[in-house]
């Protein structure tokens, strides 16, 4: 006996990962954001992108070299 598919509700999100450098393939995620029902993505995401780059320069993380 089949089952039909079942569809399962979820919450979107954005995330914002950082690749690393070089050959490797790993991620390392810097900030999550749970979008709210209504929520224009794009806005929220932008939002998002900013508040993180005031977090990485007050937290001095911004521009650095490695």
């Amino acid at each position: 006996m089949s089952s039909a598919p079942v569809a399962v509700p979820g919450w979107p999100y954005s995330v914002i990962c950082v690749l690393e450098t070089g050959r490797r393939s790993w991620t390392v995620p810097l900030d999550v954001l749970r979008l709210a029902p209504g929520d224009d993505a794009v806005t929220a995401t932008a939002d998002q992108m900013r508040e993180l780059v005031e977090r990485l320069v007050s937290a001095g993380q911004w521009g650095r070299e490695t």
